[in-house]
């Protein structure tokens, strides 16, 4: 058994649609659509359904975690993070262990990091 779906409220497709592309490697290219829900898929065959809602109720306490591919990768991607303004909430330094916490645009708590 392996997990490989994950599904988000949204209230925005598109936007959380390129956020998760960008930084995640997500499919944008050829999106399926199932209703207000649209389907995506990493390199590493997760899939990503985003369902459109009119408005985000946050749960107590969750994170969803994005292992990058090494210390390079988490560069990019902290390097990109920053020059796009999203607000980190927590940076760990504490070689060979490297991680960022932020929010998506809807406020999913997010975390990227590298060991």
């Amino acid at each position: 058994m392996r997990f490989d779906r994950l599904t988000l409220p949204v209230t925005d497709l598109r936007r959380s649609a390129i956020f998760y592309s960008r930084y995640f490697g997500f499919n944008v290219g050829e999106p399926e659509w199932q209703a207000d829900v649209l389907l995506m898929r990493n390199p590493a065959g997760i899939d990503l359904a985003l369902r459109r809602v009119t408005e985000v109720t946050q749960p107590d306490l969750y994170r969803l975690g994005f292992r990058l591919l090494d210390g390079e990768h988490f560069s990019r991607v902290r390097a990109e993070l920053m020059a796009e303004g999203i607000e980190v909430e927590t940076e760990i330094d504490d070689p060979p262990f490297h991680s960022l916490r932020f929010c998506d645009p809807d406020g999913h708590p997010l975390e990227v990091y590298v060991n």
